[in-house]
């Protein structure tokens, strides 16, 4: 089972395919922040997050993010 990569925003040309070519992708659709409650919910399942520099990580997004490498 191929690890599950959480992306936030949808990266430069190019990165989605390096990224699906290591894992299996799950990308926020819209083109504004992701919301807080999905990306709790989202990143319970993820081995890796891709996200933007606003997006907060913080102690609550590690906590239910157990599986992230």
């Amino acid at each position: 089972m191929p690890d599950r990569i959480v992306v936030t925003r949808r990266p430069p040309e190019g990165a989605l395919e390096m990224l699906a070519a290591v894992g299996d992708v799950w990308l926020w659709p819209e083109d504004r922040a992701i919301d807080r409650n999905v990306l709790l919910t989202e990143a319970q399942s993820a081995a890796g997050i891709y996200c933007m520099l606003t997006d907060l990580i913080d102690e609550a997004l590690l906590d239910a993010a157990t599986r992230l490498r």
